[in-house]
């Protein structure tokens, strides 16, 4: 058994997983949200409040990994750690105090094992792949089952939220400066010239499954659906942000630990979808976590 420890913007998650020949099967996941995105300051340095948040939460976490046997455990920080100016500060200090040991790993290699992890199940060989967390949102494109393009915007459900949303939901308005924003980032790449069919677009990470589940309620359709629509998707934002009250009971319903970031999630995958004229979403249950460790298994 091996055990991978990822901390991100939003939450820090443990997941434990079996090697089967050249494949992983999950065990077990716990989840915290920890919420590291909102401990930044105005210089962009972590405050000791958010080391505290984190080493108290990878603690519980050493605590149960200490109980079970396993071949290795594996630590790494994302953009939560990795986009601060104290960096090194912030992983020096978890490290003494709970005995784990933290890969930061780049933007690039953030994106190469979110697609890695998505290519395993779903057998992706072109188009383009997004993983949006709390604090960045990686964008891959694909061809040939090679990644032909990548970058990391420092845009995530989080941040963003932290940045442009006074209350709980963004109002209409909110809305539109946080769409915005992020297309102004999403110009810069010139998908246009790459030789690249976009079909169909993969979505990877936790706002991604959230919204998901978000859109199959809202329609009846089963659990196991993985595919959504830019019509279902806007439809799903419009009537919230139309009835705030409402629509806050409703998400409380569904995903009560993402209250605050779906809504701010669901506009950028949005924005995503009309970017690249692309109608057809797929969700992918897999992602960094099992793409970090299949690299490292198998040295893909």
């Amino acid at each position: 058994m091996y055990a991978v420890i990822d901390i991100g913007s939003n939450t820090i998650r443990l997941s434990s997983f079996n090697k089967i020949e050249e494949n992983l099967e999950l065990l077990f996941t716990k989840k915290e949200s920890a919420g590291l995105a909102q401990f930044i300051d105005d210089s962009n340095n972590m405050s000791d409040e958010g080391i505290e948040k984190a080493i108290s939460t990878l603690k519980e976490f050493s605590t149960l990994v200490s109980n079970v046997k396993f071949k290795k455990i594996y630590t790494f920080a994302t953009a939560a750690i990795r986009n601060v100016n104290n960096s090194e500060y912030v992983v020096d200090c978890i490290e003494k105090e709970t005995g784990l040991n933290i890969d930061i790993l780049s933007a690039s290699e953030e994106s190469s094992y979110a697609y890695i992890g998505a290519n395993k199940t779903l057998n992706i060989d072109e188009g383009l792949m997004f993983d949006l967390g709390g604090g960045s949102t990686e964008i891959v494109i694909y061809k040939n089952g090679k990644i032909r393009y990548e970058v990391s915007i420092p845009f995530g459900s989080l941040n963003i939220y932290n940045r442009y949303v006074n209350k709980i939901l963004p109002t209409k308005k909110e809305s539109t400066r946080i769409k915005k924003a992020f297309l102004e980032e999403l110009k810069k790449i010139d998908y246009k010239n790459m030789d690249v069919n976009i079909d169909q677009i993969c979505c990877v990470g936790g706002s991604s499954r959230a919204c998901l589940q978000i859109i199959n309620k809202w329609n009846d359709l089963p659990n196991a659906n993985s595919t959504f629509n830019s019509k279902a998707l806007k439809e799903v934002l419009d009537c919230v942000l139309d009835n705030k009250i409402n629509g806050i009971h409703y998400l409380l319903k569904i995903v009560p630990d993402r209250i605050h970031t779906i809504i701010p999630g669901i506009i950028i995958i949005n924005a995503i979808s009309e970017y690249f004229n692309c109608n057809a979403m797929i969700v992918s249950k897999h992602g960094v976590r099992e793409g970090f460790l299949y690299h490292n298994l198998f040295k893909e």
